[in-house]
């Protein structure tokens, strides 16, 4: 029996067992056919294409006809072609100078995959969505499945994301355990999340903690520009770095 064969008959034999009692038991055992292939750039841009098409992604490219079930989308031969190659090549570039970067783009697709078919409000995320946003929402899903493998791997030496979050003393590991890529991100999260009046130089402060300083240590030196004009007790800053924790909640989904 050949692989293909093999999943094929896995695939049936789960769909018998859950449809009773899952009712999302068809889309567990077809992902088992996607999933398997989405590594191939063609075949993932094939998959989520299909995917826009359910779900109702505006402006998209005339299909050869409209899937009615994600069991249809296997016929889409060739549809979305292009955006998988695109999809790999942003995988790679996020991936840069590892020797294994190829190899990794396609085990990061077929993770990307996973998570966005698995996503139950992603129908709702995309209806009448164009299809420019829809596209950028999987680079982003994408992105993001790059950054935890690389989190990952750093970890091995390191706490569990989970506990570095909760325990504002072992931030200083985070430009250990982050990409720089990410770092950039949580930056940019904090900026949009934070009304800069009330927190001035928060940005700086979270900074100062990637760089090893404590809160204390911030405090009784006055290493943020604001406190040299406005001195803060370690218990009022304090503010600052539940601030913190909570975009860096969100941020990790923890």
């Amino acid at each position: 029996m050949t692989a293909q064969a093999r999943l094929i008959q896995a695939s049936l034999e789960l769909q018998r067992k859950v449809l009773a009692s899952k009712p999302w038991g068809l889309r567990v055992a077809n992902l088992l056919f996607q999933v398997r292939f989405a590594s191939d750039a063609s075949v993932f841009g094939q998959s989520i294409y299909g995917l826009f098409l359910l779900y109702g992604v505006e402006g998209m490219p005339t299909p050869p006809f409209i899937p009615k079930t994600t069991r249809d989308i296997s016929r889409l031969k060739g549809y979305g072609k292009e955006f998988g190659q695109k999809a790999f090549n942003h995988a790679l570039r996020l991936y840069k100078a590892d020797s294994m970067k190829v190899e990794r783009a396609g085990e990061t697709l077929s993770m990307a995959y996973l998570k966005l078919f698995s996503d139950s409000n992603l129908k709702n995320t995309l209806k009448d969505k164009p299809l420019a946003y829809a596209e950028n929402y999987v680079y982003a899903t994408i992105k993001s499945v790059v950054f935890s493998e690389m989190r990952k791997e750093k970890l091995r030496s390191h706490s569990d994301i989970e506990d570095m979050v909760a325990e504002p003393s072992t931030w200083g590991h985070f430009s250990d355990v982050i990409p720089v890529e990410e770092q950039d991100d949580l930056i940019r999260d904090l900026e949009r999340s934070v009304n800069l009046n009330t927190f001035p130089n928060i940005v700086e402060y979270f900074k100062l903690l990637m760089s090893g300083f404590t809160t204390q240590e911030i405090a009784n030196k006055s290493l943020l520009p604001s406190l040299q004009d406005k001195p803060m007790s370690q218990q009022g800053l304090r503010r600052y770095e539940d601030v913190v924790k909570g975009v860096l909640e969100r941020h990790f989904g923890v």
